[in-house]
């Protein structure tokens, strides 16, 4: 540890330096002139968002008579012009274009609150206008009016279904989580307000669908503030950061930010605005964005002090002067007033990012151009966009600004260079061990002749796979420790997988799980469960292959479909040619990257960590992030009942059931030898998961004590542990550890492919086909790993292409209704003598809708494997006991017959 705090600093020398995201301006065409105006000077307080691919501009005010200090010749301040434009921005070809619409904004309004949803437009809530001048004066009218702009077929369409606010207000802001709109604040004609009121749009239709009016948020009341919506790490929430709160004789210039918890109803106080040493700053008027997954971007904003100075201090102190009949001092004082105004330098120019996990500040950038407020952003795609605004006090600007957040870091060459030298090592790895597949036992079981500590190595290998090598850290680093409970499972099941399910996969001499279910029960109840493994491991091998890929392509720069065509060919290769001798060796070496790789970035963040290890564990700490048991019986949280239970059953799932765990039982000389791979995965188990929360904890304290150092647009949590790597470790190491997630990927990915050959060799090729040679089950074994991973990795780049998985996860979904039923089936099978095939076949069935009901009310997703074995448990029996069905010989098929088979030693010789 001393002689890592040594070396840290040179090790580390220019690489924290291009660590964060850097930000890229351009200027984009000007707003263009209005209806009936030749220049257009720009507009403040426009509604401002997105839909359907293009950026909506609607209504805002100006002075385009003069600046509104100046007199007219009429000898009357130049009155403000509220519009009812409509601008659309669109990039067609390569240049983006601006199109004044036909339609009109329903009133000229300006300063309301603009949410933008994906299907029903740019929603505007509020706002003010004013009426024509009389006597030399204009009347301010608030507005209660909520409409919504769409852009649809090439035009713009206004929807007015929407309800009014319970009463007018403008200055107001707004935020939306999934379809539930929150405004927050602004003015009425009583001044500033603590308003807030949430609109759920999928109560539309109903007479429930109307504004509720929500306790008042606990802060100051306000004006003119910002509001985003963002994750935190374990749900969406609402941020509302600033703002002003006007006074007859001051004016309180906020500094506060708040966070509120749609599930809890509460409202919590976060760290002030500002940079960590700096005073707090006053941002109001200014811009809020989410990015990436749990960034905020605040853009500009006024600081207040010359808003103080303005309108108030000056105009108190020529009141006393005159009261007192000093004209010269108002005079002065009516001189400084127009040289502030006539010399303002525009407002911030800094865009600082708020971390919603470790609820930190830092500077990400400088605004380019005018700095201008109240103003909204508009997100499309990459690109954050900004038009028009205020630039400094009455005047305002037509200029459009486009921000993207770009990678202020590379790889590296020597960083490829060790990837390929590792991707080149395991294809020989492959190809050596090709020579010794001679048939089916080979190219399934390794010929029995893998040591228990190399089986073992491959089983936790299987199991963790790259998602678990950068989710655990990631969900971590955004939570707390209270999933570590589920990670005890395999020890408490461990045993059970060993008296129970092992001795019948050894002493029956099976190639797949399912043919005991065959001997069980009966050729449906096989086949249905060794099909319902396939379709789950060649989506598997898609997800695999794509998340991992997408978390790389982020912080490599490599192309996502190249990262997916590179692990999904090289593990078809090995794992085609070496058969399952190759995948268990590749297992052990890619274990022992992973594992010593993840070891030594724990080490690497304590010993570079300002006060070391003590200081990171008690920073964390501080922010309960050892936060690990929660006993509350709540079945839609990680609560301790709820992550145990869950993580049994799921253990019973994959160490009992799961073909691609049971064949690595069947590669060892011995019953016994399966036995101690099982014990030796379960202590790795355990271990691996205390590494990897440390290095989720690790990573928030880490982020927290250096909140410039982590990109606010990483737009997606699994890249957090490889965004790390690659910014953190020295060349060379952070491509050794890169090649870690590869390993981790390709561990699973070989695993799935050959046990997926498996089944469809043994339980559909030779089952149906009657008596085959070695020869064509081999070829028919190798032809099925090609195919599988052909086909697993056109659906990992079918969903890079989409750019989401969610065909996927409905499929998924659909199949996982069964997986806990599955195991329950073994069970039953296991356990039972009155369960025969048709009592299995209904609890599976009865499992399935038990789940979907479940899944509808979302319970959460640890206690439906509880639910799904349960389930299928107890319909089982049941039916075992009321519906008909053929009763067979159970001679070595239930834990009552077992001792009539011997043991698997008896079979193959351990010499």
């Amino acid at each position: 540890m001393h002689l890592l705090k040594f070396i840290l600093p040179v090790l580390c020398l220019g690489i924290l330096q291009a660590v964060s995201a850097a930000l890229k301006w351009e200027n984009l065409p000007d707003l263009p002139a209005g209806a009936g105006t030749e220049k257009q000077i720009g507009v403040a307080g426009a509604f401002t968002g997105s839909h359907n691919g293009a950026v909506i501009v609607a209504g805002g005010a100006n002075f385009p008579h003069g600046l509104p200090w100046e007199e007219t010749t009429e000898g009357n301040s130049p009155p403000k012009i509220y519009h009812n434009d409509i601008f659309v921005l669109k990039k067609e070809g390569g240049v983006w274009s601006w199109t004044l619409s036909s339609e009109k904004v329903p009133g000229a309004w300006a300063y309301g609150a603009s949410v933008s949803h994906p299907k029903s437009g740019l929603i505007c809530i509020g706002g003010e206008t004013k009426s024509l001048p009389v006597d030399g004066k204009q009347k301010m009218l608030r507005s209660r009016e909520v409409f919504a702009l769409k852009w649809q077929n090439e035009k713009i369409e206004v929807d007015k279904g929407y309800p009014p606010l319970p009463r007018a207000v403008t200055g107001i802001v707004g935020a939306r989580i999934g379809d539930v709109i929150y405004v927050i604040g602004g003015q009425d004609d009583e001044g500033s307000t603590r308003i807030f009121w949430a609109l759920d749009l999928k109560l539309r239709g109903t007479d429930k669908y109307l504004w509720a009016e929500m306790p008042s948020f606990p802060g100051h009341a306000r004006t003119l503030a910002l509001a985003a919506a963002q994750h935190d790490g374990t749900s969406e929430k609402l941020y509302l950061f600033s703002g002003r709160n006007p006074g007859r004789e001051d004016v309180e210039l906020l500094t506060d930010a708040w966070r509120y918890d749609p599930k809890s109803g509460q409202w919590t106080q976060l760290p002030d605005i500002g940079l960590p040493g700096k005073l707090s700053r006053c941002v109001m008027a200014g811009t809020a964005v989410s990015v990436g997954i749990h960034g905020i971007l605040v853009i500009g904003g006024a600081e207040g002090d010359l808003f103080r100075k303005l309108d108030y201090e000056i105009p108190a102190a020529i009141a006393a002067a005159k009261l007192s009949g000093d004209s010269a001092v108002v005079m002065r004082l009516q001189n400084q007033k127009l040289d502030i105004l006539n010399k303002h330098s525009g407002f911030s120019r800094d865009v600082l990012a708020f971390n919603t996990v470790t609820r930190a500040w830092s500077h990400a950038g400088t605004i380019i151009g005018d700095s201008p407020v109240t103003l909204g952003a508009a997100k499309l795609g990459d690109r954050i966009i900004l038009p028009s605004g205020e630039r400094s006090p009455g005047i305002r600007t037509p200029q459009v600004l486009s921000l993207k957040l770009v990678k202020g870091y590379s790889f590296g060459g020597l960083n490829y260079a060790v990837l390929v030298i590792y991707m080149v090592a395991v294809l020989w790895h492959g190809l050596r061990f090709s020579r010794k597949v001679k048939g089916t036992d080979d190219f399934f079981k390794a010929g029995s002749r893998v040591p228990w500590w190399a089986a073992g190595l491959s089983i936790f290998g299987t199991q963790l796979s790259a998602i678990t090598f950068i989710a655990i850290p990631a969900k971590v680093y955004g939570t707390d420790w209270r999933l570590l409970v589920g990670q005890f499972g395999i020890i408490i099941v461990a045993p059970f997988v060993i008296f129970l399910f092992l001795p019948f996969y050894r002493r029956l001499n099976v190639t797949t799980a399912y043919e005991y279910l065959e001997k069980r029960f009966n050729v449906f109840v096989r086949c249905f469960g060794s099909t319902l493994f396939i379709l789950l491991q060649f989506g598997r091998i898609g997800i695999v292959l794509y998340l991992p890929a997408v978390a790389l392509s982020l912080v490599t720069g490599m192309d996502v479909h190249l990262c997916i065509l590179l692990m999904g060919l090289l593990c078809l290769v090995y794992t085609m040619l070496g058969g399952m001798e190759a995948v268990i060796w590749t297992d052990v070496a890619q274990v022992i990257i992973l594992g010593g790789g993840a070891v030594f970035c724990l080490v690497w963040m304590a010993a570079g960590f300002p006060g070391g290890w003590n200081a990171m564990v008690d920073l964390a700490d501080g922010d309960g992030k050892f936060r690990l048991l929660d006993f509350r019986w709540d079945l839609t949280a990680p609560a301790f009942g709820v992550v145990l239970l869950g993580s049994l059953c799921q253990n019973f799932l994959s160490y009992g059931t799961d073909q691609a765990v049971v064949q690595r039982y069947l590669t060892t000389p011995d019953e016994r030898a399966s036995a101690r791979s099982i014990w030796m995965n379960g202590v790795l188990s355990i271990l691996a998961s205390f590494v990897f929360f440390g290095i989720g904890t690790a990573l928030y304290s880490h982020f927290k004590m250096n909140p410039g150092a982590l990109a606010p647009g990483i737009a997606n949590s699994a890249a957090m542990f490889p965004y790390y790597i690659v910014t953190s470790l020295p060349a060379g190491l952070a491509g050794l550890l890169i090649a870690g997630v590869f390993a981790a990927s390709m561990s699973s990915i070989d695993s799935a492919m050959n046990s997926v050959s498996a089944a469809v060799t043994t339980d559909f090729y030779r089952r149906f086909r009657g008596d085959v040679t070695e020869a064509s089950a081999l070829k028919v074994a190798r032809g099925t790993v090609v195919v599988v991973g052909l086909l697993g990795t056109s659906l990992a780049l079918y969903f890079a292409h989409l750019g989401s998985k969610s065909i996927w996860d409905s499929f998924a979904g659909i199949l996982g209704f069964f997986g806990g039923g599955l195991a329950g089936v073994f069970l039953l099978g296991i356990l039972t003598r009155r369960t025969h095939g048709v009592a299995a076949a209904f609890g599976l069935l009865a499992s399935a809708v038990v789940q979907w009901f479940l899944v509808s009310n979302d319970v959460n997703p640890w206690f439906l494997a509880f639910t799904g074995v349960g389930s299928c448990v107890i319909a089982g029996l049941i039916a075992g006991m009321v519906l008909p069905g053929p009763r067979k010989d159970l001679e070595g098929l239930t834990i009552h017959t077992i001792k009539s088979l011997k043991p698997s030693g008896d079979v193959h010789s351990s010499g």
